[in-house]
């Protein structure tokens, strides 16, 4: 399968996989192609379906990583395949961590989707709950203070 050499925030070479109108996945902050599964041949039969492995994973390679991860750097990322694949809008699914990489993206480039879904994110924010916070709480309940 093919990899797209770029300059995303520094040289990067991104695999992904690519089979029909374009509809991107993008998974969880490890997730590899592969993570789709069952979904890609599904979506092929009416999409061409795209679906990187994410920076630092697989068989995406980032030449001198500096293992610095943010959703801005990975929508960089993805901003840099659509572009290297001479895609003007796509559809663009995110799951996880994909999910707030896909919402960053969409926010910095509106004009480049057909469609968006977010799946299995928290609402992020000034109301997000981190997973300290959620886990301080549990520590909490545990010993016997209650949770908020």
């Amino acid at each position: 399968m093919p990899y797209l050499k770029t300059d995303s925030s520094g040289p990067i070479e991104i695999y992904y996989e690519d089979q029909g109108d374009p509809v991107v996945l993008i998974g969880g902050l490890t997730a590899v192609a592969e993570y789709w599964g069952l979904q890609i041949p599904a979506l092929a039969e009416r999409y061409r379906v795209i679906a990187p492995d994410n920076r630092g994973s697989g068989r995406t390679l980032v030449l001198d990583d500096d293992g610095v991860r943010s959703t801005e750097l990975f929508a960089a990322d993805l901003l840099a395949l659509i572009d290297g694949l001479g895609l003007e809008r796509v559809h663009l699914i995110g799951q996880s961590m994909g999910g707030m990489i896909v919402q960053t993206f969409a926010l910095a480039h509106p004009d480049r989707l057909r469609f968006l879904v977010i799946a299995s994110v928290g609402p992020g924010g000034s109301d997000q709950v981190t997973a300290g916070d959620a886990f301080a709480d549990l520590e909490e309940s545990a010993r016997g203070g209650g949770a908020n």
